[in-house]
C-alpha cells in the first residue's frame, strides 16, 4: 500500500516589463540588506556601542564615502575578507575603492 505524494511547485511572478523588473529586485535587494541589518544589529546591541541602522543603494563605494562624509563621521572601518594586495589591485575591491573614494581615514580589518 504505497500513499501518493504530490508536489506542486509554483514559479515565482517574472515581472513582464523593465520597470517591473527594476522594481522587483531593488525589493528584493532592500529584504537583502534587512536581514542582513538585523543579523549585525544583534551582534551589536549588547556590546554597548552606540551604531545607526541604516540601508544605502547606490554604487558602494561611492556611496559608502559620501555618507560617511555627509553624517560627520571621523572614519571608515571596514572588512577586507582576507584578500593580499595583488588580489585587490586585480579585483578593485570595494575596501580597495572606499579608500580612494573617501576623504576621510580608512582602517581595513581582516
Amino acid at each position: 500500500m504505497w500513499e501518493r505524494l504530490r508536489y506542486n511547485a509554483v514559479p515565482p511572478v517574472i515581472p513582464e516589463t523593465p520597470d517591473e523588473r527594476r522594481r522587483y529586485h531593488e525589493a528584493a535587494l532592500r529584504r537583502d540588506s534587512e536581514a542582513i541589518l538585523d543579523r549585525a544589529e544583534g551582534e551589536v546591541q549588547d556590546s554597548g556601542v552606540r551604531y545607526t541602522r541604516e540601508a544605502l543603494a547606490g554604487p558602494v563605494a561611492r556611496t559608502l564615502a559620501g555618507h560617511a562624509e555627509r553624517t560627520g563621521c571621523d572614519a571608515i572601518v571596514m572588512g577586507r575578507h582576507g584578500m593580499t594586495a595583488s588580489a585587490d589591485f586585480l579585483a578593485g575591491s570595494v575596501a580597495l575603492k572606499v579608500l580612494q573614494a573617501s576623504k576621510l581615514p580608512v582602517m581595513l580589518v581582516r
